[in-house]
């Protein structure tokens, strides 16, 4: 049986990326919360293969919480990402690609919390570069 990293290799070059949509998006914040504040991230994405187009639905959220549990800040958003391909895909390899989707719309994302932090005069939220946001979900302590 392949690996997800062999499939995902295979049906890569299958695809061309057509656009990136942002969906919706969501943001608050809350001046109760006080002290320290630890940040949180999530990601998701589900796929769907209709022909020669794929549609991946990217699902992103961040937020800072006081040792309360109280939310300081949360920003989340939904992003479409629509690709062309050379011939339909299964669903073992639309899963395969799932962090490849992620992957695509990581920029629009960082830009995205980047100007609702400055615009919303929010505490600052750091959204890593891709490679290293699955093996550290939370690694930011913060005074506020």
């Amino acid at each position: 049986m392949k690996s997800i990293k062999t499939i995902a290799a295979e049906v890569r070059n299958q695809l061309e990326l057509q656009d990136i949509i942002l969906l919706d998006a969501k943001s608050q914040q809350s001046f109760e919360a006080k002290g320290e504040v630890v940040q949180q991230s999530r990601h998701s994405a589900n796929s769907t293969c209709s022909g020669d187009q794929v549609q991946a639905l990217v699902d992103i959220g961040v937020r800072l919480i006081d040792a309360k549990e109280q939310i300081r800040c949360e920003i989340s958003a939904r992003f479409l990402l629509v690709y062309q391909c050379k011939q339909p895909l299964n669903t073992a390899q639309l899963d395969a690609l799932t962090d490849n989707f992620v992957h695509n719309a990581w920029p629009f994302w960082r830009q995205h919390v980047y100007d609702l932090v400055q615009r919303g005069r929010m505490p600052r939220i750091d959204v890593p570069l891709f490679g290293g946001f699955r093996k550290q979900p939370v690694v930011k302590k913060t005074k506020i």
